[in-house]
């Protein structure tokens, strides 16, 4: 049997003997829509797909797609929000990261020293109170733009951010003092510091003790001196931002507060 074609019309003769393979020219199919990036040549049927319809995405995805071959790039164009951060523990710059245009700072002061007791006069000293707490969400950053960064020292030392060439509202978190906690202003919350936990206590019977320093949310406090003769300095704080312990005495020899630790401030994006 033999098979012609004519077109799209196969022709079946039972009577002929089929000396050669019948040849699809594909006469009829020999194109597509245009911008679908696929070819169909009409002699031998062989499709293409060269990916001429595809060949940009939306700018700032970090994705682009090669019009020629089809390959994607995916390029790191910044930081992925919640990965980033960065914690200053003395005073500097903070510059904002490509990509950045939002922050949440911490801003956290310096816990104050536990106060010296003095025979005859102050026999339990105070602890020092923690210092106060900022937590601010600034957004409408421009990305490699500045923001001065001021971390207050142990003993009761201011922290802020402020404007650098990126302008912000100024966000403070004031160090401890003797008993009392800091106070924080100009964040989206503001906390202010825990006052010393241990009320200094002396009596006639020889028992001095001095007052535990106020803890922070990054630093304990200092516990207070304690003695029913020499002197008993108070306990230096531990971690960030916390009160040192009130020295306690019973005789002619002073004692010594505990240090206050130093505030901190840490960049989040």
């Amino acid at each position: 049997m033999a098979i012609t074609t004519s077109g799209t019309t196969l022709t079946f003769n039972d009577s002929t003997t089929q000396t050669t393979a019948p040849v699809n020219t594909n006469a009829n199919v020999n194109s597509v829509s245009a911008g679908t990036g696929i070819s169909v040549n009409s002699t031998t049927g062989a499709v293409t797909v060269t990916n001429s319809g595809v060949t940009s995405v939306a700018a700032g995805t970090g994705i682009s797609v090669s019009g020629s071959t089809g390959g994607v790039t995916i390029s790191a164009g910044g930081y992925t929000s919640g990965l980033g951060g960065q914690v200053f523990t003395g005073s500097s710059t903070f510059t904002i990261p490509t990509g950045v245009t939002a922050l949440k700072v911490t801003v956290l002061g310096g816990g104050a020293s536990g106060q010296t007791a003095i025979n005859g006069a102050v026999n339990a000293g105070y602890g020092g109170g923690a210092g106060g707490l900022a937590i601010s969400y600034l957004t409408g950053l421009t990305p490699s733009a500045t923001i001065a960064v001021t971390v207050g020292g142990g003993g009761g030392g201011q922290s802020k951010i402020s404007s650098g060439n990126q302008s912000i509202s100024t966000v403070t978190a004031n160090g401890g003092s003797s008993s009392n906690g800091g106070t924080a202003s100009g964040g989206s919350l503001n906390i202010t510091g825990a006052n010393q936990i241990f009320v200094p206590y002396a009596n006639t019977c020889g028992l001095n003790i001095g007052g535990s320093g106020g803890s922070s949310q990054y630093g304990g406090g200092g516990a207070g001196g304690l003695t029913t003769g020499g002197p008993a300095s108070g306990t230096s704080a531990d971690g960030y931002g916390a009160g040192g312990g009130g020295g306690a005495t019973n005789n002619n020899t002073n004692a010594g507060g505990g240090s206050g630790t130093q505030g901190l401030v840490i960049f989040e994006w």
